[in-house]
């Protein structure tokens, strides 16, 4: 498949960011260098969760390399972290992929400020963007960037999310934050319909009342603009939300969030119509001894892959159990429902859920043995559902590891 004109232009930051940290000086002693090299193997029964009679299964090699750096003073920290990710199936070589990854973070802390810059880069096949697994990939609340999961044509996304934030401590219970963020999606091959790029920008304005040590009320205001590839104008949303939290103590942390969003969705030909959304939240994080415990539900407005602004409600659930020193399991499960802010757009509401559950045996300190299995189900409106299982068996080396 020809690569776009437009990949190598948004790979630019990544390689340019590679760049300068390669020809930086990183003095040993400031720097953590943390490598993590997986490698084993893979199954799935229907790699493309495509309907009955339609099935690809594929079994072969799989690669999971990244590098984080790392550097942490009193007042500011710095962590990089490219990522490449490689499979190889032999008898569907038409399905290997090479995807490429990098996350930045920064942040600074003054006596009565903090800012913050979140910013990350993806170029990958659609199986892995359109497919989510259970791995929480971003902070509790956070809805994320919303996929399509139409995964009928061979195709590569490549995502850019720049996000800063800042924090303004006027005294001990009032605080000032603000907030941006700007995605950027695009693929290799615009498919009307299926998938199409876009941009979701946002800026929101917030106030937060310390009611007491540990817990926060939060409001905010939000402005969001989205531009999607399909030749129609932007559409633009306006929302207020509500939210408290909880810090009970170092190790839990929870909220809980209401608010609504207005939206006024630009039509293909021209017109435009004005929908309310309601929006709402609640998660806990919860670490005690052995046990990691994640959980979130949230229902959002967002841009999708398919070209529609739909309402997603998500779930995300997330154990992980250590059982002794040297053996722990994990387990995981994502569910999603998506429904088009615009009922007259012709989106067919989407179900989508995995579940995966999985342990790992520490060989050695830096050497462990995971393996795992997962499945995956996805129903559109009006069409039959798909299904798939998979398999996998890897051996992670982290030679810096040291827990």
């Amino acid at each position: 498949m020809p690569r776009s004109p437009l990949a190598p232009r948004r790979a630019l930051p990544f390689a340019t960011a590679l760049g300068v940290l390669a020809a930086a000086p990183l003095p040993a002693a400031d720097w953590e260098v943390s490598p993590r090299i997986q490698a084993g193997y893979q199954y799935d029964d229907n790699y493309r969760l495509a309907p009955d009679g339609a099935e690809i299964e594929v079994s072969g090699a799989l690669a999971d390399v990244q590098l984080q750096l790392k550097r942490a003073t009193p007042v500011f920290d710095f962590t990089f972290t490219p990522r490449v990710r490689a499979t190889y199936f032999p008898d569907e070589r038409e399905e290997d992929s090479e995807d490429y990854f990098g996350l930045l973070e920064l942040v600074r802390r003054g006596q009565r400020v903090e800012a913050a810059l979140r910013t990350e880069f993806a170029d990958e096949d659609v199986v892995s963007s359109e497919q989510p697994g259970t791995d929480i990939d971003t902070g509790l609340g956070e809805p994320g960037v919303v996929e399509g999961g139409i995964l009928v044509v061979r195709n590569r996304r490549q995502l850019i999310s720049v996000r800063p934030s800042l924090s303004h401590e006027l005294s001990q219970r009032h605080s000032l934050l603000y907030n941006l963020r700007y995605v950027d999606v695009e693929f290799d091959e615009q498919v009307p319909g299926l998938q199409v790029g876009y941009t979701d920008a946002e800026a929101a304005f917030g106030w937060a009342y310390a009611v007491s040590e540990r817990s926060t009320l939060t409001s905010r205001v939000r402005g969001t603009r989205y531009e999607l590839d399909t030749g129609q104008r932007s559409s633009d949303g306006y929302g207020v939300e509500f939210e408290w939290g909880s810090e009970a103590t170092q190790t839990i942390r929870s909220f809980l969030r209401v608010g609504a969003q207005r939206t006024d969705v630009v039509r293909v030909l021209g017109d435009s119509v004005t929908e309310t959304s309601w929006l709402a939240g609640a998660g806990l994080r919860w670490t005690a001894g052995l046990t990691q415990l994640f959980g979130d539900a949230t229902r959002s407005v967002g841009p999708t892959s398919s070209g529609v602004i739909v309402e997603r409600d998500q779930l995300r659930l997330r154990l992980d159990r250590a059982v002794t020193p040297r053996f722990s399991f994990f387990t995981g499960l994502r569910g999603v429902r998506d429904s088009a802010v615009d009922s007259a757009s012709g989106f067919r509401d989407r179900k989508y859920a995995t579940a995966e559950i999985g342990a790992q045996w520490r060989i050695l300190q830096q050497l462990s043995l995971t393996a795992a299995v997962d499945y995956a189900w996805q129903e559109f409106r009006a069409q039959d559902d798909a299904s798939s299982s998979g398999a996998m068996i890897t051996l992670v080396y982290e030679p810096r590891r040291r827990d």
